[in-house]
C-alpha cells in the first residue's frame, strides 16, 4: 500500500514541479507532458501487481476452499471498459492532442499498461474477497472485505478520472458511464465471491 499512496503524493509533486519548469521554459512542454504521463502510470501498476501478489499469497494459504472466477461473466464489462478507454483516449488524442505520443507509442506505453494495472488490481479484490469468505475470524472477515472494497474504489476512481474525453457535458456523460459500468463489473466480482 505504501506504493500506492507514495505513487500519488510524489508524481504530483514532481508533476507540479515539470508544469513549472515549463511555464518558463516553453520548449520544455512536450518532455514534461509525456513525463507526466508515465508518472501518472507506473507507481499504480506497480502497486496493483504487488496487491495482486499479495491477494494471490493469501489465497494460496486457502485454496481448497476457494471457488474459480468463471470469466464468462466478468470478462465482457471488463473489455467493454478497455475498448471505451481506448476509444476515448485516441479521441481526446485527435481532438487536443495532449500526450504528444505517436498512436503505436500511446496505445503500448499508456493504454494498454493502465487496462492491465486495471484488471490485476480487479482481479485482487477479486481474490481477496474470495479469501474474506474463507478466512476464520468475523475481525478478519471483516477487515480483508472492507480492504478489497477500498482497492475497488481506487480502481474505480482512476478508471473515472483517466477516462476524460474533454470538460464538455458529453464528456461528462461518458466519464459517467465508465464510472457505473466499472461500479457494476465490480459488483459483480463481488456477488460472484
Amino acid at each position: 500500500m505504501g506504493v500506492l499512496a507514495f505513487g500519488l503524493v510524489i508524481p504530483t509533486i514532481i508533476s507540479l514541479i515539470l508544469t513549472n519548469i515549463a511555464i518558463h521554459q516553453p520548449s520544455f512542454k512536450v518532455p514534461a507532458t509525456i513525463i507526466n504521463n508515465y508518472l501518472g502510470l507506473f507507481p499504480g501498476l506497480i502497486a496493483f501487481l504487488l496487491l495482486y501478489n499479495g491477494a494471490l499469497k493469501l489465497v494460496g494459504t486457502v485454496r481448497d476452499k476457494t471457488r474459480k472466477l468463471d470469466l464468462r461473466w466478468h470478462a465482457p464489462w471488463f473489455l467493454f471498459l478497455g475498448v471505451a478507454f481506448t476509444y476515448l483516449t485516441l479521441q481526446n488524442r485527435y481532438r487536443f492532442h495532449p500526450y504528444h505520443l505517436p498512436v503505436w507509442l500511446l496505445v503500448t506505453t499508456i493504454i494498454v499498461p493502465y487496462i492491465y494495472g486495471w484488471m490485476v488490481g480487479l482481479l485482487s479484490t477479486y481474490e481477496l474477497r474470495t479469501y474474506a469468505h474463507t478466512v476464520k475470524g468475523l475481525l478478519y472477515k471483516e477487515a480483508v472485505k472492507q480492504f478489497a472494497s477500498g482497492i475497488a474504489v481506487a480502481i474505480i476512481a482512476s478508471i473515472a478520472s483517466n477516462s476524460s474525453t474533454s470538460p464538455s457535458p458529453s464528456g461528462l456523460t461518458i466519464r459517467s458511464g465508465l464510472s457505473l459500468s466499472s461500479t457494476i463489473f465490480c459488483s459483480s466480482l463481488w456477488v460472484s465471491a
